[in-house]
């Protein structure tokens, strides 16, 4: 039971790490797009309010199905190269986190041997393992997520 509440805890905290990342980056690009073209626009909230980007939903089905998706940072965009821009960084980003987590599993990060094998030397070793494993599925689920049309996906900005 305990390893259970450990592998659901270690698969919420590798998605809530994916969706932050995932949108902050995003609205990093965003906010320096508006800095270059001198908006003085203010926002009712920061950027790096990171809480505002965890979906509770996004986590509960991350943790059963491996699929997730995140509250992105609420800007309104009217200018087709900034959505395409911010919808190339979303995947660029979802795909930087897939590739870099498989890279450091094929490298056996901290001697644990195998990506489908658990068999290293102490627990903190096994749960980094598990962390990063669980980064990969995450974000392969969320690039597939992204793939819809939807507006505040990733597609749904590059259509946009």
């Amino acid at each position: 039971m305990k390893e259970l509440l450990l592998e659901i805890a270690i698969c919420a905290a590798a998605a809530a790490f994916l969706m932050v990342f995932h949108e902050l980056s995003k609205a990093i690009v965003y906010m320096g797009i508006q800095r270059l073209r001198k908006n003085s626009r203010t926002y009712s909230h920061s950027i790096w309010e990171i809480q505002r980007y965890l979906d509770p939903v996004g986590i509960i089905l991350s943790i059963t199905s491996g699929v997730a998706f995140s509250r992105p940072f609420m800007f309104r965009i009217q200018d087709k190269k900034t959505n395409r821009l911010l919808g190339i960084t979303g995947f660029s980003v979802i795909l930087l986190c897939f590739a870099g987590s498989m890279a450091l599993l094929k490298c056996h990060v901290f001697g644990v041997s195998g990506i489908a094998t658990l068999e290293g030397h102490g627990l903190a070793a096994k749960i980094i393992t598990l962390f990063i494993q669980y980064i990969a599925i995450i974000s392969f689920g969320m690039f597939c997520t992204n793939l819809f049309p939807v507006s505040t996906f990733d597609m749904g900005l590059l259509i946009a």
